[in-house]
C-alpha cells in the first residue's frame, strides 16, 4: 500500500460578510492561492502514516496490490478535519485499510 499524498486544504473565506474581517473572496485564506500549499507543516503527519503503514495481511495471502491516493483535509490551524480516497487501487481492502490509517 502506497499513500502518495496529504494536501493541505484550508477552507475557504466568507466573502468578507462578517464582522472579524474582510474574509476571502474566492482564495484559500492562507499564504498562497493554490489549494494544498497552506502555512502549516505537515511532514509530521507524513511521517506518522509512513511509519504505520503495513499492507493488510488478507491483501498479502491474496496476492493484492495496488496504489492508494488519499486526500486529507486540515482546518486553517493545522488540525485534521478529514480524510477521503482520491484515487482507488481497485482493491477495497487496500482503499478501506489506507483510509483508515488516515484517520
Amino acid at each position: 500500500m502506497v499513500i502518495q499524498q496529504a494536501r493541505v486544504v484550508a477552507p475557504v473565506g466568507n466573502g468578507g460578510i462578517a464582522n472579524d474581517g474582510p474574509g476571502t473572496q474566492s482564495c484559500n485564506p492562507g499564504t498562497s492561492n493554490t489549494e494544498g500549499s497552506g502555512y502549516f507543516d505537515v511532514s509530521g503527519y507524513r511521517a506518522s502514516l509512513d511509519a504505520n503503514k503495513v499492507m493488510p495481511a488478507q491483501a498479502v495471502r491474496r496476492g493484492i496490490t495496488g496504489t492508494v491516493t488519499i486526500r486529507v483535509y486540515f482546518d486553517g490551524e493545522g488540525n485534521y478535519v478529514r480524510a477521503e480516497i482520491e484515487g482507488s487501487s481497485g482493491s477495497s481492502l487496500l482503499d478501506n485499510d489506507a483510509l483508515a490509517l488516515a484517520n
